[in-house]
């Protein structure tokens, strides 16, 4: 600078030197310097943006959009940029950018950057790609959104388009449950080119709509639906169609069919709850073999409010594997009606006390009866966490058993599997009610032991147990999912999922429990244990 703070001539000649220098970081402090003095001027945007350096591209890009120094002339360069540029690092930024756009600006950058299949496997920008379209929702009609999604012949099966666009932009306005939103869906589910990509758009509309009623859709939406073919079973399940409830209950019953398409229909079954249902998932429920199956029906089983259920789920109780008694206390501890019959079961001896976890009996306290707290003490006693001298010993046990002797990691696995898999994963198996394993520190024994001997010390965000009183009386507990504006889903500690609507919730709110239960290491053999720790502290995955 010269005097008075004002730029000096040899100035432009130095950042122009600077520019053209072969060092990345000259080149971008010339940029910056430009940005910082006013000098980035339209004209000289147009220049940078074909400068040989990347991220001068890249930074020029930003500089350009932020400052809004965005005209129809560099707003073409930008969809140029996004067709031709052979940098990945300006296509993000561009995606980035074009998100601050207006529509008129951003679609056709969006439109040239979907064209890029080889950002498919990019770990960010797809993301950002549909993140920017995003943005362009009731900015601009419908009707543009789709033609850039679907500008060309055969755009729908373009990687990015099938992969992250197609049901992201169906749930995008189904999600909201506003009229005006669902007749926008209608119009992106009739755009469809073929069946694959009606099929990709009635799966994100079914994401939407888990767990609500399809009943008051508008008649736009219902006509787009059935003239695609009418989505899955599933799908004209929850509509409520009379063909579709006779083939569910039929399919649920065929030992033939697949698991998974089994199970979905008995999950969507709990949620529309259509009376007819209630004695076919009964008789499910007594003669099922396989226990992925035998938890669905359980978990769907709360929605009936019969005590049929809970007299049915107390008669197999006993039978039942580990993993499903886990499902059937929640549901026996849903309604004071059905703790009460539990409770009768413990004082006949019909069912053992002592296999009920600690998690269900607090939780069976919570409904205001006031009989059932005293047959809660007579038989466990005072219901309260493990004391710190308590958890001190049975760390000091535990690290005693595992310092004399060595464990085997295969038979750890499957430990792993019966005791902690339903909650963790850890090298991508297992279940996702509780954090991944995986990047945890397992080296650390000492830290190991205090998180599981003491789940409630530190609950990670995200994983808060959350206490929900239902307008049908019933009481349910795990971790908040998933949410919209219309559903709250809540998962347990048993691995199911309960879809709930937000005008069926009297109240939710966070305790200071975690959903890990404790004492699930008292349960183990010293050897049980040793290898047990053997596989959470290795390595590697273990086959």
């Amino acid at each position: 600078n010269g005097a008075g703070g004002q730029p000096s001539g040899q100035q432009p000649a130095a950042v122009a030197h600077r520019l053209k220098s072969p060092k990345e970081q000259d080149s971008l402090e010339a940029v910056w310097a430009l940005q910082a003095s006013g000098g980035l001027t339209v004209t000289k945007g147009m220049e940078l943006l074909k400068h040989a350096n990347p991220f001068v591209r890249a930074w020029t890009v930003q500089i350009l959009t932020d400052s809004k120094k965005v005209n129809g002339q560099i707003a073409w360069e930008l969809a140029e940029r996004a067709r031709q540029d052979i940098s990945i690092e300006v296509r993000k930024q561009l995606a980035s950018s074009a998100k601050r756009l207006g529509p008129e600006m951003a679609l056709p950058i969006i439109a040239a950057l979907l064209e890029r299949d080889e950002d498919s496997e990019d770990p960010h920008q797809p993301l950002l790609i549909w993140w920017a379209l995003e943005a362009q929702v009731g900015k601009t009609e419908v009707s543009k959104l789709i033609q850039t999604v679907l500008s060309g012949k055969d755009s729908a099966k373009r990687p990015i388009v099938a992969k992250v666009i197609l049901e992201r932009l169906m749930k995008r306005f189904s999600v909201t449950g506003l009229r005006e939103d669902l007749i926008s869906a209608a119009k992106v589910l009739s755009a469809a080119p073929d069946p694959s990509t009606a099929e990709a758009f009635l799966k994100g509309f079914e994401e939407a709509y888990l767990g609500r009623s399809l009943v008051s859709i508008p008649d736009e939406l219902a006509a787009s639906i059935a003239s695609s073919g009418g989505g899955s079973l599933a799908l004209r399940l929850r509509q409520g169609q009379p063909d579709a409830l006779n083939k569910a209950i039929e399919t649920i019953q065929d030992t033939s069919a697949k698991i998974e398409d089994r199970k979905q229909l008995i999950e969507v079954l709990g949620q529309v709850s259509p009376p007819e249902a209630l004695p076919i998932l009964l008789k499910l429920l007594g003669s099922e073999k396989n226990t992925d199956i035998v938890s669905a029906t359980l978990s769907s089983l709360q929605s009936f409010e019969s005590n049929n259920v809970a007299e049915a789920t107390i008669r197999r109780f006993n039978d039942l594997p580990i993993g499903s008694q886990r499902v059937a206390e929640a549901l026996l501890s849903s309604r004071a009606s059905w703790t009460k019959l539990f409770l009768q079961a413990v004082e006949s001896k019909s069912i053992d006390g002592n296999r009920i976890a600690t998690a269900t009996v607090r939780k069976m306290l919570l409904h205001s009866d006031t009989s059932i707290a005293p047959l809660i003490e007579k038989h466990w006693g005072r219901v309260a966490g493990a004391t710190s001298s308590e958890m001190i010993a049975e760390s000091g046990r535990i690290s005693e058993i595992l310092r004399t002797g060595s464990g085997n990691p295969k038979q750890g696995k499957i430990q792993f599997t019966q005791h902690c898999g339903r909650c963790h994963r850890l090298f991508d198996e297992g279940g996702g009610i509780g954090p991944d394993l995986t990047p945890f520190a397992r080296d650390n024994l000492e830290r190991m032991l205090v998180s599981i001997i003491n789940p409630n010390l530190e609950i990670r965000e995200g994983f808060e147990n959350n206490v929900v009183l239902t307008s049908d009386g019933r009481i349910i507990t795990g971790f908040l999912a998933d949410k919209d504006e219309q559903v709250v889903i809540i998962r347990g500690v048993d691995g199911q999922n309960v879809v709930l609507q937000k005008d069926a919730i009297d109240e939710i709110k966070a305790i200071s429990l975690s959903v890990m239960p404790e004492g699930t290491l008292k349960q183990l053999e010293d050897q049980q244990l040793r290898d047990l720790f053997a596989y959470l502290r290795s390595s590697q995955p273990v086959n």
